[in-house]
């Protein structure tokens, strides 16, 4: 080989390394970064949902604990029946989702886990019981998977925000 194609590998390699290195620094940095480049506002998600679901902002604050990858629920819940908790709580998150991060869906272990947390039993039957709501949220890919999720549909959304301002006024 030849000096001259010695620099040419060199001088090829070396831009190769500034790339990967840009590429690590920005993936260094999370989503974080990348939803600032996106140009992503909390404020701005939680003043569409409150106009949304016609409440105000400071009573959305109330049901929803808002950061900017994620969200969680934060009320809970009055009722016997578990069934139905999981689907008004799932309704509101989904519907949030929507409004705030533009996703329609939720991997059904992320769902559990959130659920979970605010107190909601029976989740192994999570799906039979959304099997008499499959008008407002869709089960989505092979069961048991952990690419499962659960899908809202437009119906889903309206009965979301519903949900939302019934929340807000209690």
């Amino acid at each position: 080989m030849s000096n001259e194609e010695i620099i040419k590998i060199e001088t090829v390699l070396r831009e190769h390394e500034n790339r990967i290195e840009k590429l690590e620094s920005i993936l260094g940095q999370g989503k974080e970064k990348l939803t600032k480049e996106i140009g992503f506002d909390i404020e701005k998600c939680i003043e569409n949902l409150s106009t949304d679901a016609g409440i105000t902002k400071e009573r959305l604050r109330c049901i929803f604990d808002f950061e900017k990858e994620d969200l969680n629920l934060i009320t809970t819940f009055a009722g016997k029946k578990e069934a139905q908790k999981q689907f008004k709580a799932t309704v509101c998150i989904l519907t949030a989702y929507h409004c705030c991060y533009g996703r329609d869906e939720i991997r059904s272990q992320d769902l559990r886990k959130k659920l979970e947390w605010l107190g909601i039993k029976s989740l192994g039957n999570i799906s039979a019981s959304f099997a008499n709501y499959k008008q407002f949220i869709l089960p989505k890919g092979k069961a048991k998977s952990p690419k499962f999720s659960y899908k809202i549909t437009y119906p889903g959304i309206k009965k979301g925000l519903e949900i939302i301002k019934e929340l807000a006024i209690a």
